[in-house]
């Protein structure tokens, strides 16, 4: 029986290779702040846009006008690097990658949502090696907040560990792991990057933003069906390379945040503090430069 629960609970997406259509850019802004790893951002019902960056436990706001960030909490986490935020209400939670632990943000404070694997592992006969993941564990998550449920984005296939990506389906009250979601790759060295959760029309959605394969995924939790979405003609090259930014790791994307609105889709990108492309037409057109950190905005298409 423990056998049959496993494969029920297991969702494999299969999916086409192409994706389903290309996101329509408005316009490319840079974050007034040259050092920010921007790696995540979520809507909150008072302070407007937060996010986080990487290797520092901060939590900023953003100005969607002048597009300058503000300090806001603090949060004291030890060897942090917050890969993601989320907003329950008007409740903030980060995501920390080094240990792959969820937040709770309460002012200064940070308190541990606490996440079951051990009964997860022993229902699977597996082990997740989670003390091994490091810089391939938890790269995004989102929160269903009604239901009260979390799901925890992990990036890619950790080293000398024969898993890969996923997201987990987790009960926040009772701390169990609901299932195991996979979407079958159409990138060679495929991840995740960052999710959102979001309930419309009686159908509940999740939507991946995927690094290396410059797409946006749509998974309907209830259904399957998987929709996506490319912006590879504004931050790759014709080869699929990124080259908004000057790197030495072409075959790598930049995009970590994501963020929708109502007409809106937001990606923001963590540059490492590398420079512009001058020669990017895209650049040209904006009038980007420097090593601040840019986002991209797109419309978001009609039923996605």
């Amino acid at each position: 029986m423990k056998k049959i629960f496993t494969i029920m609970i297991m969702l494999i997406v299969n999916l086409g290779l192409l994706a389903q259509g290309q996101l329509d850019l408005q316009k490319i802004v840079q974050i007034k702040k040259a050092r920010y790893e921007l790696s995540s951002f979520a809507i909150h019902p008072e302070l407007g846009i937060v996010c986080v960056q990487d290797e520092k436990s901060t939590v900023s706001k953003l100005d969607s006008t002048t597009w300058k960030l503000k300090t806001v909490y603090q949060p004291k986490i030890d060897n942090s690097d917050l890969e993601g935020i989320e907003v329950c209400n008007s409740a903030i939670y980060i995501l920390n990658e080094r240990n792959s632990k969820v937040y709770f943000v309460n002012e200064n404070k940070a308190e541990e949502l606490k996440v079951d694997y051990k009964n997860w592992e022993a229902e699977n006969k597996t082990d997740l090696h989670i003390d091994k993941w490091r810089n391939a564990g938890y790269e995004g998550f989102a929160i269903d907040c009604k239901n009260q449920k979390l799901y925890l984005a992990k990036e890619r296939k950790a080293k000398n560990i024969d898993d890969g990506r996923f997201i987990f389906e987790v009960d926040i009250k009772t701390e169990k792991i609901l299932r195991k979601i996979e979407i079958k790759a159409i990138a060679s060295n495929p991840d995740f990057a960052d999710v959102k959760f979001e309930e419309r029309d009686g159908m509940q959605f999740l939507y991946v933003l995927e690094r290396n394969s410059y797409t946006v995924v749509r998974l309907n939790l209830s259904t399957n069906e998987i929709m996506r979405y490319s912006f590879a003609k504004i931050a790759a090259s014709e080869k699929n390379q990124q080259n908004l930014y000057i790197t030495d790791h072409e075959e790598f994307g930049i995009a970590e945040a994501l963020l929708l609105t109502k007409t809106q889709i937001w990606i923001g990108v963590d540059n490492n503090q590398e420079k512009v492309n001058k020669n990017n037409k895209w650049v040209k057109k904006y009038n980007l430069k420097g090593n601040a950190p840019a986002i991209m905005i797109f419309t978001r298409p009609e039923g996605f």
